[in-house]
């Protein structure tokens, strides 16, 4: 009796070490079941676009091609028009040869007004919270050249609250174009004497 005991004693403690080290191979293989998986799918998957959009949940509403359209029969009073909407900014270039410097702001300002008529600024561009919604950019200019030329923007981001107006064709800093000129013409002065012909001198 006492050696069939010790049998299944043996028989038991064998029976809860198979289990233990199959628990535990089990445990070990599925990070490994994992990754294998994973590299596989990226193998298969090397070289194919990764499609998304940083726009989810945002531009709502969405600015249609209808609605394009209707803008290119809104915005017409000029020489040359065009209408460009990338990504989540409607971009309006305006070119007429009668903008000066005087009416660039209000003419660009008209064609606001003339915009937001067809797009409401309070739907299509201004942002809701986290909600992102399209900037509005709308550039002018004469088509001119040297100094009659001018070329300005009038913006309205999601994010701000009011109209920007900026004169591009005028810089912000007199002194700094005077300074950068001043230098252009020291270095073709300092050039033009290095590469003067040797024994060539102002003595008479």
């Amino acid at each position: 009796m006492s050696r069939n005991r010790k049998k299944q004693t043996k028989t038991k403690k064998k029976t809860w070490a198979f289990y233990a080290i199959l628990i535990s191979l089990i445990i070990f293989a599925i990070p490994l079941v994992y990754l294998g998986y994973t590299g596989v799918v990226s193998l298969m998957n090397r070289g194919e676009p990764i499609v998304g959009t940083r726009f989810n949940n945002d531009l709502d509403p969405v600015i249609s091609d209808d609605d394009l359209k209707s803008l290119e029969t809104t915005v017409v009073d000029f020489e040359k028009v065009a209408i460009n909407l990338n990504t989540a900014t409607l971009r309006i270039y305006i070119t007429d040869s009668n903008l000066t410097e005087s009416n660039l702001e209000s003419t660009l300002k008209g064609v606001y007004d003339q915009v937001t008529s067809v797009l409401d600024v309070e739907s299509y561009f201004t942002a809701r919270g986290v909600q992102k919604q399209y900037d509005l950019e709308i550039y002018g200019d004469n088509g001119l050249s040297d100094d009659a030329f001018v070329y300005g923007l009038v913006s309205k981001g999601s994010n701000a609250e009011v109209v920007t107006y900026q004169l591009l064709s005028k810089p912000l800093s007199s002194e700094m174009v005077d300074y950068f000129e001043q230098n252009d013409i020291m270095s073709e002065v300092e050039g033009s004497e290095e590469t003067a012909p040797e024994g060539e001198s102002g003595d008479a």
